[in-house]
């Protein structure tokens, strides 16, 4: 069976240049639901999308990328602007 969180990220890193690498070059240390949420940021699914996918509540997608903002050193508190910066990796 093919899964669908390995075909996610080999696309994207196709498609945008080695996205993972980037992504884990810059913060080693996130977990793998975090990863997950960095993915999906940048095929800019919604929030209500990543939390079917996670099987989770938005809430916490927005507590996952608050972390995320830390992990990152992103200090913005603006969470568009977090996302505008994973996209532009």
């Amino acid at each position: 069976m093919i899964d669908f969180w390995t075909t996610l990220q080999e696309t994207i890193d196709l498609y945008f240049n080695d996205f993972t690498q980037k992504l884990y070059a810059i913060c080693p240390n996130i977990n793998e639901k975090e990863y997950k949420v960095c993915l999906m940021i940048k095929t800019e699914l919604s929030f209500s999308d990543m939390s079917v996918l996670l099987f989770t509540s938005p809430q916490n997608i927005t507590n996952i990328r608050k972390r995320l903002q830390k992990k990152f050193y992103y200090h913005n508190s603006n969470g568009k602007s977090f996302d505008d910066f994973v996209h532009d990796l």
